[in-house]
């Protein structure tokens, strides 16, 4: 699951965390009722987002949360967020960019992925999960802007769909 602040630009609307853990619980249980357990990878630009995602995790314990550690760039809001890294030195770049290319790995072998389809690292983590045949669902939280996209970009059509909203499809769970 990729969180993301929402600061995408001007127009995107912010998706709230329990939007993502609702899908999260609803991807997750799915998963459970195969006889699995689910291990549910967490990538966010958002402290927040992290806080109330552990909080959610607590809660299911048949699950496994793996998340990412604070960021340097968690203090930064808005527009900031863009020209941060150039404060910063070359060790804290070089932690965060490495960071930054773990998450992708982990990312890019998740069985489903719930993002913004309009985020470029997201899309890029799945058409490699496509393309490598471990992808089964790419969950886009901003499934209106599936068609403004281009879904050919990175080489294969990604398959994003929207968050099932049927309560009978999640167990009747909410977050």
């Amino acid at each position: 699951m990729h969180i993301r602040r929402g600061d995408k630009g001007p127009k995107s609307r912010t998706v709230s965390t329990n939007d993502f853990l609702h899908a999260a619980a609803c991807e997750s249980d799915r998963i459970f009722a195969r006889k699995k357990l689910p291990i549910v990878f967490v990538m966010t630009d958002s402290p927040e987002a992290a806080r109330q995602t552990r909080a959610w995790a607590a809660k299911r314990p048949h699950m496994r949360l793996v998340m990412q550690t604070p960021k340097a760039t968690w203090h930064v809001h808005g527009q900031a967020l863009a020209i941060a890294g150039r404060s910063f030195s070359h060790e804290v770049r070089h932690n965060e960019t490495e960071g930054l290319l773990v998450d992708l790995v982990f990312l890019a072998r998740s069985t489903i992925i719930i993002s913004l389809c309009t985020s470029q690292l997201a899309r890029l983590a799945n058409s490699i999960g496509h393309i490598a045949g471990r992808l089964e669902t790419a969950v886009a939280m901003d499934s209106k802007e599936i068609p403004a996209r281009d879904p050919w970009k990175y080489g294969t059509d990604e398959g994003w769909q929207q968050p099932n909203a049927d309560p009978a499809y999640c167990g009747g769970q909410t977050t």
